[in-house]
């Protein structure tokens, strides 16, 4: 039985190589439609192997594609990593151009795996604004970040825990806005984040707001006013952390949605 086990695996693996070359030529040559049958196949096949991190990036990949793993539409991509978070992952940080995510039995053991995200389109518009082209040192620099869903991408199925801002390359957070539910169904959800100095920072700001992220003419907007006591350009980039617990394990997936914008001080 242990054999047979074995060989499954190994044949599941070549199965998904194969389709993993397939869909880069097809990405390559921006053959959007024709991945989606390859995709379907592609996640019957991933969704079987005990490691789930294949299943995961493809997941992220169809969500962007707008492809359900089932040509009826149910579940869709959306729920299917929902569940998939529940069950069998424990995820960690990101950068700007790929997801850095990590995949462990316990939560104590973190081993970063890099999933590269240059081919896969938005999942929503994230838009940052500084009301000016410059600032002056120490002076606040007034800024906005707005971010709405793309109409397909169904953020209120994934259990989304925390929103993090990353001002001039920091590795730590400056912003962290926490999750918490609201009943008001407002369209526009307008979360002051105050004032605050990067120079004097030993924790991040915090605060709360739905983050179930609507989209178009609905938003997210986030506010408030930077500043630095050194030259150089203030940069903001944000990650969106997915987090979700069961019985036996703790699991958190950061994805990185925008480069965001920068001014120069």
């Amino acid at each position: 039985m242990r054999d047979h086990a074995t060989a499954l695996v190994q044949e599941l693996i070549r199965m998904s190589r194969f389709f993993e070359r397939i869909a880069k030529t097809y990405r390559k040559e921006s053959w959007g439609k024709l991945l989606h049958p390859i995709s379907r196949t592609w996640f019957a096949s991933v969704r079987q192997l005990p490691d789930a991190v294949p299943a995961v990036r493809l997941l992220f990949e169809m969500m962007s594609l707008g492809v359900s793993p089932d040509p009826s539409g149910s579940p869709s991509a959306a729920q299917e990593l929902a569940d998939l978070l529940k069950v069998r992952l424990f995820f960690c940080a990101t950068n700007t151009n790929s997801e850095h995510l990590s995949q462990s039995s316990s939560p104590d053991k973190d081993e970063p795996i890099t999933l590269d995200a240059t081919d896969t389109l938005p999942l929503g518009t994230w838009r940052s604004v500084f009301w000016s082209a410059t600032s002056v040192i120490d002076q606040p620099a007034p800024f906005q970040l707005h971010l709405h869903a793309r109409p397909d991408v169904p953020f209120d199925l994934l259990p989304v825990d925390a929103l993090l801002l990353f001002f001039s390359g920091n590795e730590k957070p400056s912003v962290v806005v926490q999750h918490q539910p609201s009943d008001t169904g407002n369209k526009v959800v307008d979360v002051d984040l105050g004032s605050f100095k990067l120079d004097d920072q030993d924790e991040p700001v915090t605060v709360d707001a739905d983050l179930r992220i609507p989209i178009a003419p609905g938003r997210v907007v986030l506010r408030g006013a930077i500043s630095r006591a050194t030259p150089g350009k203030l940069e903001v980039r944000l990650a969106l952390n997915v987090h979700a617990n069961t019985n036996t394990n703790t699991g958190h997936e950061s994805d990185s949605l925008s480069q965001g914008g920068q001014l120069d001080d």
